[in-house]
């Protein structure tokens, strides 16, 4: 049974929390997995453009599948001025559906300075893999204009104001994720994308705050990015993770990421393959584009932990959405 991490105070009953969150849940979730049971298991509700706000991840040890991500939302901000809107609240032409085993496709427009801009978004998860895969495709009949992307991750790994932010590989290169690790045990999610393989657009860069303050500066004003990545250091403390010693990382915290790219302004096609990993043993999951991560450094003594310190923990402290 997962142990689902749902946001309802610790010592909220069950049974009224999994009615609440029951009639909380969108009608358009469509569920794929990886085909994996118990350990490395990898579970996501798949919604409009590719987002999701339900993945369960089965780590090693005895905890059981549970939720490690709060929101996963592929922004898109006409003129770059700040005021960015989820792909999943446009113009919906087609809600996700599942067009194969563990194939989602949606699909939709929204206005861009030029005119209307067409997307499509193709969802997936590989046999046995940790890895779920969007593919984001835009049209238009004329040029695009200014139009920026961001992958926005909200993760919540076990307990939700603990958790860590590592910064593998170059920055843009086949190699760069953004990994989020629980502080004490090993098990997170990180999120990346192909950059190499990208078309009509450019990566900018990444940024990284706690919540809400990032979110709030995507549909607001807003937010920074750079190539080596802009990050509220007053928030998120620059720490060392022994796991990953020669890697940037920050925290402990309420972690928020996102990295970003440009359409190019004089294309009308676009495309760019997004990746949602999940880390059952904190080990970095493999970058769409195929590079390879740091090695962690191995420490039995935290997977220890998950099993006897968190076998019980099915209901968590949450925030609200």
């Amino acid at each position: 049974m997962r142990a689902i991490g749902f946001r309802f105070p610790r010592l909220a009953a069950p049974a009224a929390a999994l009615a609440l969150a029951a009639a909380a849940a969108p009608a358009e979730a469509v569920f794929i997995d990886n085909g994996v049971a118990g350990d490395g298991s990898w579970e996501v509700d798949v919604l409009d453009g590719g987002e999701t706000r339900t993945a369960y991840l089965d780590p090693a040890g005895t905890v059981g599948a549970t939720g490690i991500v709060f929101d996963y939302f592929h922004y898109v901000d006409v003129g770059a001025d700040g005021g960015a809107v989820r792909l999943g609240e446009t113009n919906v032409t087609s809600a996700a559906t599942l067009t194969a085993p563990n194939r989602v496709e949606s699909a939709g427009d929204f206005a861009g300075e030029n005119g209307t801009i067409s997307w499509q978004a193709t969802s997936w998860i590989d046999p046995g893999s940790q890895l779920y895969l969007t593919e984001l495709v835009f049209s238009s009949e004329l040029p695009f204009g200014t139009v920026r992307l961001i992958q926005y991750l909200d993760e919540d790994v076990l307990l939700v104001w603990d958790d860590v932010l590592v910064v593998l590989g170059t920055p843009g290169g086949a190699d760069f994720q953004l990994l989020t690790i629980d502080d004490d045990n090993d098990v997170g999610v990180a999120h990346a994308a192909g950059y190499l393989s990208a078309v009509g657009m450019s990566y900018i860069g990444w940024a990284a705050d706690r919540f809400p303050d990032l979110r709030s500066a995507i549909t607001g004003a807003g937010a920074s990015y750079s190539v080596p990545g802009v990050v509220d250091t007053l928030d998120l403390a620059p720490m060392t993770d022994p796991r990953f010693p020669g890697s940037p990382a920050y925290g402990p915290e309420d972690i928020t990421s996102a990295i970003a790219f440009d359409l190019d302004p004089s294309a009308r096609y676009a495309s760019v393959l997004l990746s949602l990993g999940g880390s059952p043993t904190g080990a970095p999951p493999p970058p769409p584009d195929g590079g390879t991560g740091p090695e962690p450094v191995p420490e039995p003594a935290s997977l220890a932990l998950v099993g006897a310190g968190l076998a019980g923990l099915g209901w968590r402290r949450r925030r609200t959405r």
